[in-house]
């Protein structure tokens, strides 16, 4: 069964962009994509941050979309949004550790929806991937 997702960024000087994952969007699956953004290393050489860009390349099944509501059957909608810490990536798109994750998940099949709000390091530890978050901090000291 598909547990669809969208996936926002937003940045002050860059277009805002929405990417659509149609299968593994619950949070455990969304928390993987984003490892696998972080891990991406062709752009990302310090890999402690990621970037919609990041996104794509390590995730061939994300597609570029027109908006969250552009998919009426996504279970969840995560929006990263550049950390208020490091104001500096905010103009480049870079969401760091530091970052805010704001998590919407469809309130049984209606067009309400819960929203949780986390860093980026927070929701990624909450979500299985504690190791990766490490691994990440040690290399960025």
């Amino acid at each position: 069964m598909s547990t669809r997702a969208t996936y926002g960024f937003s940045s002050s000087e860059k277009p805002d962009i929405t990417l659509y994952i149609h299968h593994d969007g619950y949070p455990e699956g969304a928390a993987i994509y984003v490892c696998n953004a972080l891990e991406e290393r062709s752009y990302n050489k310090r890999q402690d941050y990621l970037t919609a860009e990041s996104f794509i390349r390590a995730n061939n099944r994300a597609e570029i979309t027109r908006s969250h509501e552009r998919h009426g059957d996504t279970e969840y909608r995560y929006d990263f949004v550049p950390s208020l810490v490091r104001p500096q990536h905010d103009h480049l798109g870079i969401i760091s550790l530091d970052a805010a994750v704001i998590v919407r998940s469809r309130i049984n099949f209606t067009d309400e929806w819960d929203e949780e709000v986390y860093t980026l390091r927070e929701f990624l530890i909450k979500y299985g991937q504690e190791e990766t978050v490490k691994r990440i901090e040690e290399q960025a000291a």
